[in-house]
């Protein structure tokens, strides 16, 4: 790469091109680093998504659950009723049978 005139003068002991070295490596860096934090940002915000969405998939497995659950509770209340009086005619049929 053929030197310019200008790239030639120096600033304090500092010549244009190592100044424009720096400005263009800095530059890179600065865009490296908002980059990355660009992606870790869609990132999170993704993981969040799928947390928030499997969390309402949990909640509405509960729902159902507690939803059979209470069906379950009834039809045993139901069960044991029809348990008892069944237990109550044995005894009377047993009484009358004496």
């Amino acid at each position: 790469m053929a030197v310019t005139q200008i790239e030639t003068k120096e600033l304090r002991g500092v010549s244009l091109r190592t100044l424009y070295a720096i400005i263009v490596a800095t530059a890179t860096i600065v865009l490296t680093v908002f980059g990355s934090y660009s992606s870790l940002k869609g990132q999170i915000k993704e993981m969040q998504s799928q947390k928030d969405s499997d969390s309402r998939y949990n909640d509405l497995r509960m729902k159902i659950l507690e939803q059979r659950l209470d069906a379950n509770d009834i039809q045993l209340k139901e069960l044991s009723k029809k348990y008892d009086e069944f237990v109550s005619q044995s005894k009377e049929q047993k009484q009358n049978e004496k």
